[in-house]
């Protein structure tokens, strides 16, 4: 102690500070913050860092590793406060002075009491939780896209995967160990980037009696995705985590990070919030290895985390349907050009719901190889058209929905509009992963829900025309008695609205029908509500729903209404109708 009293005596002559409290001591016994004070009442506070001879970890962490990393983050700190802390308009302590003495480290530091941040509160109120949500906007808004250029974390947080192997090693089997380095590299992988706090819990907060915060303790400072500090700060104040204040508090914190920023951006919040379930995943993990019975793993934490390994395992799905559906349509492509036999299903339907061929039939058998293994892992039901239904899609939570050649008739004319289509749709008929391959033209299609959707891997962005409308039917209303007069009132109504030009395609089957509405925007194709069996089955609109449900487009039946994607006495869409239009 005595070096330190003569480096205070020599960095502040004449000042005369004395030793006046132990604020806190560091965690694990690493030495201690304090408050000096002289006979005026001028005060500033000290950081001293002293690595003990014994490790003294309050649950028991007292490895090496452990040891090595929390010297890495005093020496962060110290490149923080040296090289960075003047960049910040989110309120910190002003450094002082930073020395080493001995083996010991120092930083003195502005005391933020005498500077009127005095309130340091167990229990928040809301204007404090919100001005800790407004302090995480402005830094993340500050430091976006600055590198910490190798001085900081080059992964911010105390609880990053990669510094927490020992933690990890303790968790109990399961999807979230499991998935535990896919989150980190999702988070990781993220494209927009900001320094993270990486400990900015409500401890590390304190507040002026208007409620404006600062904040302390930078040892975990590093690049990341701002809502690791989002979700760690909510984590830490009781009773506003919670699925019904989710949206709020993202809404909250998003308009800030716009006002901070200077102006909103869309692709920026895109990609955070859909990183937020990620977010609460990645500390989660951390936590059930590190204090499996800590209060802070509560309901929502499990549920949002659920969500989170979830996504990831739509996107494994994804990935083995897109396979699956490029073996198949190769497959069909292949077929094509030579023989094949053509069977009926029945006079009662028209020829395009009629006819199947033996093409149909190994489409499907190459798909379900691929598939099969996931309907016992997932405890999924299935529905294909060339199989007998088994009602397995109204037992599980899940089931495929496949058509393995949709559009048979244009395939038999050997003219574009078939295609192999996949979906995975839930018990309540919501599909929640779309794949359509079309083989003549070898375009790629895939949606995942939440995810966005692509076509050969870019996002798909409407290209609307200023002067045609494109009506988009099938044959058989082509040849129906009231075509003409729909058509020539939907030609009026298009001429009202400025779309003086006017086409109709209908040589698709109902998948390829369905992109083709996205391809010639503005455009509709629409079944009418009828009597007779037929009009389309639930593989044929379920993917293509997907796609019009993720880019907010209509998908609907024909009055509007939510399209009845698992009914229960058929596989039939004719009873309502079916609406898509972009």
């Amino acid at each position: 102690m005595n070096t330190l009293v003569q480096f205070i005596e020599s960095s502040f002559p004449k000042k005369g500070y004395c030793f006046f409290e132990t604020i806190q001591s560091l965690w694990s016994g690493y030495g201690s913050i304090e408050r000096w004070k002289n006979s005026k009442g001028e005060s500033i506070v000290i950081k001293h860092i002293q690595f003990p001879d014994e490790k003294n970890h309050p649950r028991g962490w007292n490895s090496n590793f452990g040891h090595l990393r929390k010297v890495k983050s005093y020496e962060v700190e110290s490149e923080w406060y040296q090289h960075f802390a003047d960049k910040s308009n989110a309120r910190v302590p002003n450094k002082l002075l930073q020395a080493k003495l001995g083996d010991a480290q120092v930083i003195v530091l502005e005391d933020l009491n005498a500077s009127g941040f005095t309130v340091r509160p167990r229990i928040v109120s809301e204007n404090q939780f919100k001005s800790c949500i407004s302090w995480l906007a402005q830094f993340h808004a500050d430091f976006m896209n600055v590198s910490g250029s190798g001085l900081l974390w080059e992964k911010g947080t105390y609880w990053h995967l990669e510094t927490r192997p020992e933690e990890y090693d303790k968790m109990e089997s399961g999807s979230l160990k499991e998935y535990a380095a896919k989150i980190d590299s999702i988070l990781s992988g993220c494209s927009y980037k900001t320094l993270v706090h990486g400990d900015a819990k409500l401890a590390n907060f304190c507040f002026s009696e208007n409620n404006k915060a600062a904040a302390v303790d930078f040892q975990y400072v590093g690049e990341g995705c701002g809502m690791k500090d989002l979700v760690y700060f909510m984590s830490s104040v009781q009773d506003f985590e919670s699925i019904e204040r989710e949206k709020e508090v993202l809404d909250f914190y998003f308009n800030e990070l716009a006002r901070f920023l200077g102006g909103k951006n869309d692709e920026l919040e895109k990609e955070w919030r859909r990183l937020y379930k990620f977010a609460w995943a990645d500390f989660n993990r951390f936590l059930q290895g590190w204090s499996p019975g800590h209060w802070k793993l509560n309901d929502y934490v499990s549920q949002i985390t659920s969500h989170a390994v979830w996504s990831i395992q739509l996107n494994e799905l994804s990935e083995k349907a897109k396979k699956s559906a490029l073996e198949a349509g190769k497959f069909i492509q292949r077929s094509i050009s030579g023989s094949f036999l053509v069977e009926s299903k029945g006079n009662h339907l028209s020829m395009a719901s009629r006819i199947i061929t033996e093409v149909d039939k190994k489409a499907q058998y190459i798909i379900l190889k691929n598939l099969s293994s996931t309907l016992s892992k997932y405890n999924f039901g299935l529905l294909s058209e060339e199989l007998q239904d088994d009602s397995s899609r109204f037992k599980n939570p899940y089931f495929w929905c496949i058509d393995p050649l949709d559009g048979t008739l244009p395939f038999t004319e050997k003219v574009n509009g078939y295609a192999v289509s996949i979906a995975l749709v839930s018990k309540e008929g919501v599909p929640v992963l779309g794949v359509i391959y079309n083989p003549k033209t070898e375009d790629l299609y895939t949606c995942v829900k939440g995810e966005g959707a692509f076509k050969n891997g870019k996002p798909i962005v409407l290209k609307s025309s200023e002067k045609k409308f494109t009506f988009i039917t099938d044959r058989s209303f082509v040849e129906s008695k009231s075509f003409d007069a729909f058509v020539s009132e939907l030609k009026f109504k298009k001429k009202q609205e400025g779309l003086n030009e006017f086409e109709i395609i209908s040589q698709g089957g109902a998948c390829m029908n369905a992109i083709w509405v996205l391809e010639n925007s503005p455009a509709v194709y629409l079944k009418l509500p009828k009597d007779e069996v037929g009009g389309g089955s639930i593989w044929d609109f379920a993917a293509s729903a997907c796609f019009f449900n993720e880019l907010n487009l209509r998908a609907t039946n024909y009055d509007g209404g939510k399209l009845d994607l698992n009914r229960k006495d058929s596989t039939f869409m004719n009873h309502q109708g079916i609406w898509f239009e972009a």
